[in-house]
């Protein structure tokens, strides 16, 4: 095999920076029991429109974006196949502990289009990149997708897909097998995660759906309930129902810290789910959720924190459910080594059942105005 090089792609005629890409060495890291090179085809939705793409056999390069993408492609195996990735995917890359590949901007910005486009193109005229062997995967961002899609068809670039707008277990496990296929893994990864959803299915035949709310904070809007989305579907497809949904939602957080408070009260022994980016992006935890939204006590609520990777269309999903599963039924389910916070773990906060002392502040204070309301509207007839 040839060993690894460096290339600098120069996009002159856009004037656009180039990249640092390494060559791969054209292998197709068939795996010790060996891949189907037979022919298959992949089937994926971008923008209401369906593409079909065919394949004869895995491709031996992928360029990619995102953190799920990353997660995947390397718990597949593959991480030896990737000519290039976006930040996201690199973040995913080191998280398991491989080497980062050379780096492309993200889908984010459309700006960044041109950008990307040029460098491909480039790397295949050079030959660093086969057209017709390369797999590229986009994600998330629909109209940037779209639009990069659509140059690199049009550049000959055969093999492009996209994953976004997934809600659903299975559709979950179609991406991962996707993946699985266009890059000839056989660790099985969506196949395992087809039986983990059997199993939980199973233990919960029966059982009685457990509320849970799902809680996303941001800097700028607070505290929100989650109405839709992956974590949704994962406790849905626990056996749980939603307490957090509302009909008065229009977008898939609902950022209103009263409706939280209220159903917190009206569901006072609903799992609590606290999504990772609390933890990762403001330094929060769950002593400080309870301490600072909770006053210190959680009465009969449990709580845990779903990670990243549970949250996302990646093989770890399968473990989320699992967590989800546990939390929400542990009478039925304990395949799952989450940590599941009670009252006992918050000895130390104040006293009371249900929601905490400053949670109930916003509650009474409401209570106290309708009250002075009433008795004012009295002394007026």
């Amino acid at each position: 095999m040839n060993s690894k090089i460096l290339v600098m792609v120069l996009a002159a005629v856009l004037a656009v920076p180039a990249f640092a890409l390494t060559e791969s060495d054209g292998s197709s890291a068939e795996s010790s029991d060996g891949t189907d090179s037979s022919g298959f085809e992949i089937t994926y939705t971008l923008s209401g429109t369906e593409y079909t793409v065919s394949y004869d056999g895995p491709d031996d390069n992928a360029v990619i974006f995102g953190y799920a993408i990353g997660k995947t492609v390397d718990q597949a195996g593959m991480h030896s196949k990737v000519y290039a990735a976006d930040k996201y995917a690199n973040n995913a890359f080191s998280e398991d502990g491989n080497d980062k590949v050379a780096e492309l901007p993200t889908l984010y910005s459309s700006g960044n289009i041109d950008q990307i486009y040029a460098t491909l193109v480039q790397a295949a005229d050079d030959g660093y990149l086969d057209k017709e062997n390369t797999t590229v995967i986009l994600t998330t961002y629909v109209a940037n997708s779209q639009s990069l899609r659509d140059k690199l068809a049009d550049a000959g670039f055969t093999h492009v897909l996209f994953y976004g707008s997934i809600e659903t277990y299975g559709q979950v496990v179609s991406c991962v097998s996707d993946i699985e296929k266009a890059l000839g893994s056989s660790n099985g990864l969506a196949d395992a995660m087809t039986q983990t959803e059997e199993d939980v299915t199973a233990a919960l035949s029966g059982a009685e759906e457990k509320d849970f709310i799902y809680l996303w904070y941001s800097s700028t809007n607070g505290w929100g309930a989650k109405q839709s989305g992956l974590a949704v579907t994962l406790g849905e497809t626990a056996a749980g129902n939603n307490a957090g949904y509302t009909s008065d939602s229009t977008s898939g957080t609902y950022y209103n810290e009263n409706f939280i408070i209220q159903c917190l009260s009206s569901h006072p022994d609903c799992v609590i789910v606290l999504d990772s980016g609390y933890v990762r992006n403001y330094g929060g935890s769950a002593e400080k959720f309870v301490d600072e939204f909770m006053g210190g006590s959680i009465g009969d609520h449990t709580l845990f924190v779903c990670e990243q990777e549970w949250n996302n269309y990646d093989p770890q999903f399968a473990d989320g459910l699992k967590a989800f599963a546990a939390a929400l039924h542990p009478d039925l389910y304990s395949e799952s080594d989450v940590k599941v916070y009670s009252s006992s773990d918050f000895e130390d906060g104040s006293s009371g059942s249900g929601i905490g002392a400053a949670v109930y502040a916003g509650a009474a204070a409401a209570a106290i105005v309708l009250v002075g309301a009433v008795l004012w509207l009295r002394s007026r007839h």
